[in-house]
């Protein structure tokens, strides 16, 4: 439930996308005044670093041939919600359309600072209303997850009930340091059914913690520290995304994931409220949801296209190891934006208050 999940930092696997994604950069962005849509450019915030350079081959490039429609992609922090707010507010837009989480769209969308996508062309219409709304198209699928080393353990975490008790199914153990995924996994394996996880049993979840807790787990807080302690060997399983987990595994290191109890977000595009250029960013947004387009990317990033026809395109191996393939995707739980929306404070504050105590 993080931008991190969608920016791979350098690994060595990933050399040359590394340099791809450094020649690409775009560090700066000219202030972007209304008249640019005679210019027919749009900009758009994307995950920045190697994904970004996947953008700009896959969706940029083709897209200004075709259509005569230059793309910019740009990077931000991480929490986009407050430049999109004043953007939207001063109408001097810096943006026009942005790379968003579901949670981010329920925020801005609850303050009117974005634009209905509009009526779904050929390619939108193909994506499941999961993964869209009425402001927003999803571009990619990403989960959390456990995974675990099969070469450190003598028995083998079927799930997050094994995890959870760590005297039983020995092991070093890494968590989130956020609330985000970890209090799901603790409900989960403290028997909660999926029907039932929302809202969120703060108490409940932080007293099933406790054993985890006691055994010394990592702490993570970057998606990196989740590759790197699983190729180091620091920790026997972890809970984390998918993604990286999975990066660890393609490097060699022997493994294993269990995606029952995982959680999953989609992430996709939506356009900023008034900008000038709507009708370029919508054009864009139905090119980039083709089939074979999502295809061409996201499976190098481990992450779930979002049109199904897409799967189809690739080879069988490889889409049954990505979030959206629907035997994984069932055997999930889709994370509810509209609680995290209103209550990720207080579920910060008393995970920390905890953690600290």
């Amino acid at each position: 439930m993080s931008d991190d999940v969608l920016r791979p930092e350098s690994l060595s696997r990933r050399k040359a996308l590394v340099l791809a994604a450094s020649a690409a950069a775009l560090s700066t962005v000219p202030f972007i005044k209304k008249a640019r849509a005679a210019d027919r450019r749009i900009v758009v915030r994307d995950p920045g670093g190697p994904i970004g350079a996947m953008y700009q081959k896959v969706f940029y490039e083709p897209f200004k041939k075709e259509s005569g429609i230059t793309v910019v992609g740009v990077t931000s922090d991480s929490e986009p919600s407050g430049l999109i707010k004043a953007m939207v507010q001063s109408k001097n837009y810096t943006w026009d359309a942005a790379i968003l989480t579901s949670s981010q769209v329920e925020i801005l969308s609850s303050i009117n600072a974005l634009e209905p996508v509009g009526a779904a062309g050929k390619n939108v219409s193909q994506i499941p209303d999961d993964f869209k709304g009425e402001f927003f198209v999803g571009s990619a699928v990403t989960a959390s997850i456990l995974g675990y080393r099969t070469d450190q353990l003598k028995t083998f975490p079927n799930g997050w009930k094994d995890f959870y008790e760590p005297d039983r199914v020995p092991g070093r153990r890494a968590l989130r340091k956020h609330p985000f995924d970890t209090l799901e996994s603790a409900l989960l394996a403290d028997g909660v059914p999926a029907s039932q996880l929302y809202p969120l049993d703060i108490d409940r979840a932080l007293r099933k913690l406790e054993a985890v807790k006691r055994s010394n787990p990592v702490w993570w807080t970057s998606g990196a520290q989740i590759t790197q302690a699983l190729t180091s060997g620091e920790v026997d399983m972890v809970g984390g995304f998918e993604n990286r987990i999975g990066y660890a595994f393609d490097d060699g290191i022997p493994g294993a994931m269990v995606w029952d109890g995982g959680t999953w977000v989609c992430e996709g595009w939506a356009i900023l409220k008034g900008t000038p250029n709507a009708g370029l960013a919508r054009e864009f947004i139905e090119y980039v949801s083709d089939a074979s387009r999502q295809a061409a990317w996201a499976p190098r990033m481990r992450l779930g296209p979002t049109n199904p026809a897409a799967l189809v395109n690739l080879p069988p191996d490889v889409a049954k190891r990505l979030p959206s393939y629907p035997d994984n995707l069932k055997k999930m739980v889709k994370v509810s934006a509209a609680y995290w929306r209103t209550e990720q404070a207080r579920a910060l504050e008393r995970f920390n208050a905890w953690l600290a105590s």
